[in-house]
């Protein structure tokens, strides 16, 4: 009966996994390096936007200088953690 917590788990590590990666590859993007625009890159893209398009309602881009920086990754990487962490004690009390 742990089968859909796992499942859920494991999808939410993986979504933590493609905001990182969504992270690395706007930061190789930014610093002038060359990020190949297929349909991986448009697929890690799209998961981000689905998941930090409700933060930034309420987050703006803080300035920094003449450059804004967008927080909204951050926050969404620390709300899958806490999740993904609550879905390991919610496995380990059902064990």
């Amino acid at each position: 009966h742990l089968f859909p917590l796992s499942l859920l788990y494991n999808l939410i590590g993986l979504l933590f996994v493609a905001v990182v990666t969504g992270i690395v590859l706007n930061l190789v993007g930014c610093m002038g390096g060359r990020v190949p625009y297929n349909n991986l890159t448009k697929f890690i893209d799209r998961i981000n936007e689905t998941l930090t398009s409700p933060l930034k309602r309420y987050i703006r881009p803080v300035r920094m200088g003449y450059a804004l920086l967008d927080l909204t990754p951050m926050i969404a990487i620390l709300l899958l953690s806490v999740l993904q962490s609550a879905l390991l004690a919610l496995m380990r009390s059902a064990v």
